[in-house]
C-alpha cells in the first residue's frame, strides 16, 4: 500500500517533468508514440485516463454507452481542463475513446444477460425451444420437460438448471451458433455424440461462454476487439463477441478429438491445457480474419 503511494507520487512528478519538456500530455505522447500497435495504445490511454486527477477525463472513461454529443463534450472540456493548444492529436484519441467505451458497454450488456434464466420469461423460453428447432428439425420437443433434452447435451430433464451458472447469456451464444451457423451447430452436435470421443453439445456451449465472460471482465479480450475493431471497421459489439464463442467452441471440438481422450470424465484436465492454448491465442493472434 505504501510502495504505491509512493510509486504513484513519483510517477507524478515525472509526467510533469515531461509535460515541461515537451510541452504535450500524457494522452497527447501515448497519441503519437503508439501508433504502430493500437492495442498498446488504448491499454495506456485507458490506464491513464483511470488515474487522472481530472475529472472530465475520468468520467470521459467510465461512460456507459457511446454517445457522439457526449463524448465530443467531455473531450472539449478534458482539453480545457489540460490546457492543450496543440488539437492534432484529437481525431485519432476520439477513435480509440470509442473502443474503450464500446468495450466497457459491452461488459455491462454481457453482465446483464448473465442474470438468471427463467422459466416464466416468454423471450427465454421462446430461445430456448427456437434452440431444439434449430439443432432437431426433424424431431418434436414432445413437452418442456424432457429427457430428450439430454439429446443436446443438458444434463437433466430442464435446461434451465444448467442454466444457473452463465444465466441468459449462455443461452443467447449456443442460440447464436444454431441460427447463424446452423450446418455447422449440426455437424458440431453430430460430432459430439461420438462413442468413443463424444462430450455434452450444451454443456461445452456453456463453459465456453464461462471462459469468455472471464476474459472479457478481468480485460483479456482487449486485444482481440481492438485489433478486429480497427482492421475490419467492426464495432464492439455482442455480434463480435458472439463470434468468438463460434470461433472457440469449434476450436474445443477440435482439440478434444485430436487430443484422444479415454472418455468425457477428462474434460475438466483437457479443458485447463486447452484454455492456456486459446488464451494465448487470442491475445496474440487475429483469429477472426
Amino acid at each position: 500500500m505504501l510502495f504505491g503511494i509512493i510509486h504513484l507520487f513519483f510517477w507524478r512528478i515525472f509526467k510533469s517533468l515531461l509535460r515541461i519538456w515537451t510541452r504535450k500530455c500524457e494522452i497527447q505522447r501515448i497519441c503519437e508514440n503508439n501508433r504502430s500497435d493500437i492495442y498498446q495504445e488504448c491499454v495506456s490511454l485507458e490506464a491513464s485516463m483511470c488515474f487522472s486527477k481530472s475529472a472530465p477525463i475520468r468520467s470521459l472513461v467510465s461512460m456507459s454507452r457511446f454517445n457522439n454529443k457526449s463524448v465530443d463534450e467531455h473531450i472539449a472540456a478534458m482539453i480545457v481542463c489540460k490546457g492543450i493548444k496543440d488539437l492534432s492529436f484529437q481525431e485519432r484519441f476520439r477513435d480509440r475513446i470509442s473502443l474503450i467505451i464500446h468495450y466497457n458497454s459491452l461488459i455491462r450488456e454481457v453482465t446483464e444477460l448473465k442474470k438468471s434464466y427463467s422459466t416464466e420469461n416468454t423471450t427465454h423460453e421462446a430461445t430456448l425451444l427456437s434452440l431444439w428447432d434449430c439443432l432437431k428439425p426433424n424431431e418434436k420437443l414432445k413437452e418442456r420437460r424432457s429427457k430428450q433434452w439430454s439429446d443436446l447435451g443438458f444434463q437433466g430433464l430442464d435446461p434451465a438448471t444448467d442454466f444457473r451458472g452463465m444465466g441468459y447469456l449462455a443461452l443467447t451464444q449456443l442460440y447464436y451458433l444454431a441460427n447463424t451457423r446452423t450446418e455447422l451447430a449440426r455437424n458440431l452436435l453430430l460430432k459430439s455424440q461420438h462413442p468413443e470421443y463424444g462430450y455434452p453439445f450444451a454443456l461445452v456451449g456453456i463453459h465456453t461462454t464461462s471462459f469468455l465472460s472471464n476474459l472479457l471482465t478481468t480485460r483479456s479480450l482487449r486485444y482481440q476487439l481492438f485489433i478486429l475493431s480497427e482492421r475490419y471497421q467492426h464495432t464492439i459489439s455482442m455480434e463480435r463477441f458472439n463470434e468468438l464463442f463460434v470461433y472457440v467452441f469449434v476450436e474445443f471440438d477440435k482439440f478434444w478429438r485430436e487430443s484422444g481422450p479415454n472418455n468425457v470424465m477428462q474434460f475438466n484436465e483437457r479443458w485447463r491445457v486447452f484454455d492456456s492454448v486459446i488464451t494465448q491465442n487470442l491475445n496474440t493472434i487475429n483469429v477472426l480474419n
